[in-house]
Formats: C-alpha cells, sequence, structure tokens
C-alpha cells in the first residue's frame, strides 16, 4: 500500500519487458554462486550461535572474508573483481563510522544531553530524533551513535524497535525533506572520485 502511495506513477498495467542477462564467464559465475552459498550457510550459523548461546567469538566480520575467499582464490579476475570495488564510498562511510565513535568518545554529546535535560528513552523522543538525525548522517551511523546512550538508560524492546523504525523511515525517499547521507553515495560521492583522480 505505502509502495503505491509514494511511487504511484512507476505502477502500470503493462507486461515487464525482462531480458535475462547473458553469462560471459560460467567460471565466475559459479564461483559467484559458492560466495553466496557460503555467506548464506555462514549468516544461518551466526543466526543459530546467537539463539544458542554459544561464545565462538563469530564476528561479521569473518562473514564476509570467508564469503569472499571463493572468488579472490580461484578466480584468475581476482584483480580486476577487486578494483571494481567502489572503495571511495567504502572509504567515506568508514571514516562515517570514525566520526562517529570519536563524537562519543569525546562525551561532548553526553554532556550536551545532560545539559538539555533531554529524555531520550521515550518512544516519542526515540522516533523522532532517529527520523531527523538520519537525515544527516545516515541511518546506520546514526543508531551506532544512538545505542550507547539507550544502552546506559532502561529501555526495552520497544524502544529499540522505535530507533529501527525512525532510523528506517529517514531512508524512504518519499518520507524525507532533505537528502540522507545514504543518497551522497549515489549522487555525490562521483565528485570526491573526480577530485582523488584529478
Amino acid at each position: 500500500m505505502l509502495l503505491r502511495i509514494f511511487y504511484h506513477r512507476h505502477f502500470h498495467h503493462r507486461a515487464l519487458d525482462h531480458t535475462p542477462s547473458l553469462i560471459k564467464d560460467a567460471r565466475l559465475a559459479t564461483l559467484c554462486k559458492a560466495s553466496l552459498i557460503t555467506l548464506l550457510v555462514l549468516v544461518v550459523a551466526k543466526i543459530a550461535i546467537t539463539l544458542l548461546g554459544v561464545s565462538l567469538g563469530f564476528k561479521l566480520t569473518y562473514i564476509a572474508l570467508v564469503s569472499a575467499l571463493p572468488i579472490v582464490i580461484f578466480s584468475s579476475k581476482r584483480f580486476q573483481v577487486i578494483r571494481k570495488i567502489d572503495w571511495f564510498t567504502l572509504i567515506f562511510f568508514a571514516a562515517m563510522f570514525i566520526l562517529m565513535d570519536s563524537v562519543w568518545r569525546s562525551g561532548f554529546l553526553q554532556s550536551a544531553i545532560n545539559a538539555l535535560h533531554l529524555g531520550l528513552a521515550s518512544m516519542g523522543a526515540i522516533l523522532g530524533i532517529s527520523t531527523v538525525l538520519s537525515q544527516f548522517i545516515s541511518n546506520v551511523p546514526l543508531v551506532v551513535l544512538y545505542f550507547p546512550i539507550l544502552n546506559h538508560l532502561t529501555i526495552t524492546e520497544k524502544e529499540l524497535m522505535a530507533l529501527a523504525a525512525g532510523s528506517t523511515i529517514a531512508g524512504n525517499r518519499g518520507a524525507k525533506p532533505i537528502y540522507p547521507c545514504k543518497n551522497l553515495t549515489k549522487q555525490e560521492v562521483s565528485v570526491y572520485k573526480a577530485g582523488f583522480s584529478g
């Protein structure tokens, strides 16, 4: 229903004209399938380990690295694949996460919250703040910054759901009045690329 409201111009009764892409490199396609299967198996394993409460130190980073191994090890086009990775976007978001952690460690945010006597644990405040701030610093960095604050307060699953809902709503093209940072990856990073390459 929401899709029809916000994207009504994209709905039509014409049949979709879809032409499957031809596989140009069968070996690379097979390796990609192996990587995808590995990814799914490791994700399921991670979920099972978490639910069972087993402490193996199985980090999400390991899932990404192990899933990439079939292509990196067995593909003759490994360097071409690595070169085509959008490194500028990855570096941009890595720097953003570092900045968010630095803001938290500096104590500036905590001091400002205490000075303003803001009640950040209520569902209304969480929903409003996460929706607004996600417009400026993107969804995931906002959660990384906001979650430690909530973690020091008495919260329930409802408050966490409000944080998830607010940060997600802000990413909706039909709901945002200004461009959030995640659109920067599509529209502005090309400027940074030109600056670095030029």
